[in-house]
């Protein structure tokens, strides 16, 4: 299984129980969004090893979006159980939603200033991006950069602005570091189903809610197209501490396959966001967030 696939496994869970949205609109939004995340990832890569990952990035994009152009796509009916949703996994069609988004031109460069300084993005095909420190550690290369995400008050501008979105400036406060505290744990890196799991945690925002995600993901032997699985998301109170997830929610995710390394995630992810105005556009938000992602099984 190769990074790429765990990650997607990982934002597949948090994003499973959307597929059974239907946009429910036939309007149009113009909106923006903006993410600092800090990621912490540790995969097993098999014969390799074990890929640990620990980076602070910045995105930004604005889209126009038309949902009447929107495919409708009939994703399977999840089931809640308290405060979970588990989604079984439906290949999505392989034509979506041609024409449903236009990026807006917010202007050529974006900016970010913090405790650690400041920041520019130019933008690229009117999305801004890229990494603000951290990476993967790799023996006889240099290590990674320091991390730059660090506690307290971070700013976004846009300068004077672009054609389709006017200048803004918004502000949030990132709280303390957020830590999964067993992420590591024998019982964590192997879930037994009938048993459930308990998830610990410390840190980030109090008042924030924690999303605990996973799921297994099946592959086709002769096409090697992913052609089952299933994903749950629950959430709490991060004031909490910890969450489990019971035995009839992991009863509905397949166990998990084990080929050097199991096809099966685990995240647990916290935040906080905030919102700003803009002329040209109808809602914008600059959102916090950090993930943790485990390559774990389910047995």
């Amino acid at each position: 299984m190769t990074k790429h696939t765990v990650i997607f496994l990982a934002l597949s869970a948090i994003a499973g129980s959307a597929w059974a949205q239907d946009p429910g609109s036939s309007g149009q939004a113009r909106t923006g969004n903006i993410t600092l995340g800090r990621s912490n990832l540790s995969i097993s890569a098999g014969a390799l090893g074990t890929i640990k990952s620990i980076s602070d990035t910045f995105a930004g994009s604005f889209v126009f979006t038309d949902f009447s152009k929107l495919v409708n796509f009939q994703a399977p009916t999840p089931t809640t159980i308290g405060q979970c949703i588990v989604t079984p996994f439906v290949p999505p069609p392989d034509i979506l939603n041609i024409g449903a988004f236009t990026p807006l031109d917010a202007g050529p460069v974006m900016n970010l200033t913090g405790p650690n300084g400041a920041k520019t993005f130019p933008a690229r095909q009117f999305v801004f991006g890229g990494p603000l420190g951290g990476g993967t550690a790799i023996p006889g290369l240099p290590p990674p950069t320091p991390l730059f995400l660090d506690p307290g008050s971070y700013t976004v501008d846009n300068g004077a602005g672009g054609a389709d979105v006017g200048p803004f400036t918004a502000t949030i406060t990132v709280p303390g570091d957020f830590a999964w505290t067993n992420a590591d744990a024998p019982e964590v890196q192997s879930i037994d189903r009938t048993a459930g799991v308990d998830v610990a945690w410390m840190g980030g925002d109090p008042n924030s809610k924690v999303t605990i995600s996973g799921g297994v993901l099946v592959l086709d032997p002769g096409t090697l197209k992913i052609s089952a699985g299933a994903f749950f998301a629950c959430t709490e109170n991060n004031n909490a501490g910890h969450f489990f997830v019971s035995p009839d929610v992991l009863s509905l995710v397949p166990a998990s396959a084990m080929n050097g390394a199991s096809n099966g995630a685990l995240t647990v992810s916290d935040g906080v966001q905030t919102t700003f105005s803009a002329t040209g556009i109808d809602t914008g938000s600059l959102n916090f967030s950090a993930v943790t992602v485990r390559n774990v099984a389910y047995f």
